[in-house]
């Protein structure tokens, strides 16, 4: 009879501990995990957290910012990529909407996190994290970066439309922003 129970006390031991250990690989904020590895944490979440945070952003085409003589900014916004699911959940329920990860925005307090992010193992949240640790100094914030380009003209077509923006010399001019590199030839006008 006590080793019956003995067995069983081990059973069920051992289903919970497998159940906590399922628990804790699901979890969604990551702490755990992020406690066990040791990671940096920002308000509250560790860098494996942020990491997924940022992968779920991606570039859009770059839109013209202003335009004076042969100078070009552009603006590169991000957006949340949305899977099939969230999209067909925010039809049936009205879901917020996509935060930005404030750790790229964040102060002081963010640079341990954004120093480990900056070597991640995917070049999109690498790129960022440098982004990141950029704006402690320079206080931008939010989804989008001003990219600029010198020495660029407007480019026509053969019926003298305006079909884009070309550099004088012809040569190709691209800035590398997070997920993207862009182009003159790229950046689109709304005017």
């Amino acid at each position: 009879m006590l080793a019956m129970a003995k067995r069983r006390l081990i059973r069920w031991s051992l289903i919970l501990a497998i159940l906590a250990a399922f628990a804790v690989w699901l979890e969604p904020t990551r702490v755990i995990w992020g406690w066990l590895r040791g990671e940096a944490f920002y308000q509250g979440r560790p860098t494996s957290y942020w990491a997924s945070e940022i992968g779920a952003w991606e570039a859009q085409e770059p839109m013209v910012e202003t335009r004076k003589d042969s100078m070009l900014t552009a603006r590169v916004g991000y957006e949340r990529r949305i899977g099939r699911f969230r999209g067909w959940l925010d039809q049936v329920v009205k879901l917020s909407e996509p935060v930005w990860p404030p750790v790229l925005d964040g102060g002081e307090d963010a640079e341990p996190a954004l120093r480990e992010l900056a070597s991640h193992r995917e070049r999109f949240v690498q790129e960022w994290a440098e982004v990141g640790l950029k704006r402690l100094r320079t206080r931008e914030s939010g989804p989008s970066i001003i990219v600029a380009f010198r020495e660029v003209r407007d480019r026509y077509d053969e019926k003298s439309r305006f079909v884009g923006y070309t550099t004088i010399d012809g040569s190709r001019q691209c800035v590398r922003v997070p997920g993207k590199d862009v182009c003159v030839e790229d950046v689109v006008s709304d005017w």
